[in-house]
């Protein structure tokens, strides 16, 4: 889908919100360095979502890919449900 459009563009605008401040304020797993997430894109049925991000210290990738994976998923499921 085109950046900019619609609904699954503003939900994944609000998806990249959540995650950038689960990961700056809430998330506490030293596995998980300095992540920016650049983009989220949401499929247009809103079944799944792409998150793009950038890493400062890339020798560390799987062991931040599974730190985010085993803490963020649920919070953020709550954080975007309260606000939907």
């Amino acid at each position: 889908m085109k950046r900019g459009q619609g609904r699954p563009q503003k939900l994944g605008d609000q998806i990249q919100r959540e995650l950038s401040d689960l990961l700056a304020r809430q998330l506490r797993d030293p596995r998980v360095g300095m992540v920016t997430i650049t983009s989220v894109d949401v499929s247009p049925d809103f079944s799944h979502a792409r998150v793009f991000f950038t890493l400062l210290e890339k020798h560390q990738l799987e062991d931040t890919l599974h730190g985010c994976a085993s803490n963020t998923t649920s919070r953020l499921s709550a954080a975007t449900a309260s606000r939907a």
